[in-house]
């Protein structure tokens, strides 16, 4: 069962907030855009990636070179499957300028990479099921891209 959260207020507060009380571990009753919502509870803990089926032996280095190939300056990475953290690192940092390191605990704003994350998880379970394949061009899935006509 999947956890959907849509903050309308635009209050960073809330956002916060919001962000706070999944991962404190507490039972939440989610009141969101004036829709109440059944009570969740969620409760993380430590894994060894492993434990969960995933491989993170060359994520640290993927984000360096990431950051060192200025994709972006740093950033933090928190990876759960089933309620447990495999993965929590910082890396980089703050700005292009490398003033400020991250740290674990640092929140950055997303801003609009919800595109970009929406698209490749939803191609990557798309690979994983066999319903296309990753080196296949757009077209050939959409082919009206090429006319225009989308």
């Amino acid at each position: 069962m999947g956890l959907m959260i849509r903050i309308t207020s635009g209050s960073r507060f809330a956002a916060f907030l919001t962000g706070m009380l999944l991962f404190s571990g507490c039972a939440t009753l989610a009141v969101i855009g004036g829709v109440r919502k059944a009570p969740i509870a969620v409760h993380l803990v430590s894994a060894l990636p492993a434990e969960v089926g995933a491989e993170t032996s060359n994520l640290v280095a993927l984000l360096n070179a990431a950051v060192a190939d200025s994709a972006w300056p740093g950033g933090v990475l928190l990876a759960a499957r089933d309620g447990k953290i495999f993965f929590h690192e910082a890396f980089g940092y703050h700005t292009y300028a490398r003033q400020r390191p991250t740290t674990r605990g640092d929140i950055f704003d997303l801003a609009s990479v919800t595109k970009v994350v929406a698209t490749t998880s939803v191609v990557m379970r798309l690979v994983d099921s066999g319903h296309i394949r990753l080196d296949d061009k757009v077209v050939s899935y959409l082919p009206k891209l090429l006319s225009g006509t989308c």
